[in-house]
């Protein structure tokens, strides 16, 4: 390979490298601008036709860990299940009013096989049975999974503002 066609091909990779960089960018930047609009109006954050919430204590460890970013989708007929992980709004406790993502521990149905009363708990080791009893309609949303790069980025904002907010003005 000439010299010539070395400095091209690096000029072409510059530019792809670029233009990756900026479109990681840009997404992220729409991101972050729906979950604030949507937060200041009060509404869970939904990006994509999805649910992302942050999961604030250990109730639900190992399965997920605290100040873990979480995918979930709007439930449909069949996604809740026994076994199914959720987030509803807490109706009492210390979270009262609040999202909570606990696991469907058990399901009581009628006659025809609706949902009547829905039973959670969290899945970390010695919790009992949540206090409370929800219905099919209390369920906002049904885990998809955990979102690892996510739940770094808000760790070390919230962590580490000034050096984030730095970060941010070198970008």
């Amino acid at each position: 390979m000439t010299d010539t066609q070395k400095q091209k091909a690096k000029k072409i990779f510059n530019v792809i490298t670029t233009v990756i960089f900026a479109v990681v960018f840009l997404f992220l930047v729409v991101i972050v601008v729906f979950s604030v609009i949507q937060r200041k109006e009060g509404k869970d954050v939904k990006i994509f036709g999805h649910y992302m919430f942050v999961v604030m204590t250990d109730s639900m460890t190992p399965t997920i860990n605290p100040k873990e970013a979480i995918w979930c989708k709007a439930p449909e007929d069949g996604d809740i299940v026994e076994g199914a992980v959720i987030t509803f709004t807490a109706p009492s406790g210390v979270l009262k009013g609040r999202n909570e993502t606990h696991r469907i521990e058990k399901i009581e149905y009628d006659e025809d096989g609706n949902i009547l009363k829905i039973y959670t708990k969290g899945d970390k080791e010695g919790l009992p049975t949540d206090d409370w009893v929800l219905e099919k309609e209390d369920v906002k949303a049904v885990y998809v999974r955990t979102m690892p790069l996510i739940s770094a980025i808000m760790r070390f904002v919230m962590e580490k503002p000034f050096v984030a907010y730095i970060v941010l003005i070198a970008l």
